[in-house]
């Protein structure tokens, strides 16, 4: 997400993307015989005015579906900004370790 950026870290030039962006991502896992969905993990949403990001995991029959996209609409992120980029990555690190749980059906 954030290439080699510590957000721990002082930051002292704005952040720079090479370009506006847009990435989309779908997968479809079948599940495997004898198994069912007992837990999903809920939609994310962050919006700013620098990018977007959203995610959805649903299931269909005994399909596991993940979708998400995630847009950059400027070049560089000030430094009065920064702030938000960083709940904005964070929300992607937390949206990215998010686990579906499956169990038995039988």
């Amino acid at each position: 997400v954030a290439g080699g950026w510590d957000p721990n870290k002082p930051r002292h030039y704005a952040y720079e993307f090479p370009a506006p962006f847009f990435d989309s991502d779908q997968v479809e896992i079948t599940l495997p015989e004898g198994f069912k969905v007992d837990e999903l993990p809920d939609p994310a949403k962050a919006t700013f005015p620098f990018g977007q990001y959203s995610s959805m995991t649903e299931v269909a029959g005994n399909v596991l579906k993940y979708s998400r996209e995630y847009r950059g609409t400027v070049t560089e992120v000030n430094l009065e900004s920064i702030n938000d980029l960083k709940k904005l990555f964070g929300s992607i690190v937390t949206d990215e370790k998010a686990m579906a749980v499956l169990k038995r059906s039988n």
